[in-house]
């Protein structure tokens, strides 16, 4: 028989829907969710950009008593999310064509405890795991040549973003020269251990280069980037006219908007 609870009563939600398919452990069964155990969460952020979404978390504390009314659900962002721009400032072209972004080293699985998500500050992260060696940005699609002499200039067609795993990374040295050897570059981020970024792109002469460059944290620049929830980070590539790849824009970070969930009359359980 379906019963009210009485006393204070802990909401817990999450979205989008279909984030339950990548939602691989935690206390979601039935079962848990009668006994009132829905506290947690492990979730798996798809490495194909095209099957990413947004997830979303919403956690609402109310004293119940039968017919109490409605609950305001108010949804926090729980992923961090990256954004590319590029600028090419001198060289024999008079453009550049950025043709492929990778990332080395992150981590794409985490547990989330939902009763601490009711703010973006106490969305904590733990046990961070299946760490995937490089990333390629499988489904993403790139924008117009970057000219030269302008500024910085999305890379990402539309300005689309990459959701990540909240994590704090290990900060590569300093960053390789340009090159043609992918592969070399590939082996020598993946045997670091690091969190580097690589970047693919064609000169007007139709050759393909390749630059690492290591990722130091915007507010310490002696560790690696730390990647908080409900962070947007926007990477800003500078590219002369020496095959040389910089963070010439820096890293800058900005929160992400909450959602409203609006409000909802919960069923007895």
């Amino acid at each position: 028989m379906a019963a009210w609870p009485t006393g204070e009563v802990t909401f817990l939600a999450y979205s989008p829907q279909g984030a339950s398919a990548n939602i691989s452990a935690g206390s979601l069964s039935d079962a848990n969710r009668n006994r009132g155990e829905m506290s947690s969460l492990t979730y798996s952020v798809p490495e194909a950009t095209s099957a990413q979404e947004d997830l979303l978390v919403a956690v609402a504390k109310k004293s119940f008593t039968p017919g109490a009314g409605t609950v305001t659900l108010n949804f926090k962002h729980a992923l961090s999310r990256l954004q590319f721009k590029a600028q090419y400032v001198d060289g024999s072209s008079n453009t550049i064509d950025v043709t492929g972004i990778a990332l080395f080293n992150l981590k794409k699985s985490g547990t989330l405890d939902l009763r601490t998500a009711d703010a973006v500050a106490n969305i904590a992260w733990t046990g961070q795991t299946d760490n995937v060696d490089s990333l390629s940005l499988v489904g993403a699609g790139f924008d117009a040549p970057v000219p030269k002499g302008g500024g910085h200039v999305p890379v990402l067609t539309g300005g689309d973003a990459v959701m990540v795993m909240p994590q704090t990374t290990a900060l590569g040295s300093s960053k390789y020269g340009a090159t043609t050897d992918r592969n070399g570059d590939t082996n020598a981020a993946i045997a670091s251990g690091a969190f580097y970024v690589l970047v693919t792109w064609t000169v007007g002469t139709g050759q393909t280069r390749h630059s690492l460059c290591a990722v130091p944290d915007p507010s310490n620049l002696s560790k690696g980037v730390e990647f908080k929830p409900g962070r947007q980070y926007t990477f800003t590539f500078t590219l002369d006219g020496n095959d040389n790849l910089t963070l010439g824009g820096g890293v800058g970070v900005e929160n992400m908007n909450d959602e409203d969930g609006g409000t909802v009359m919960p069923p007895p359980i």
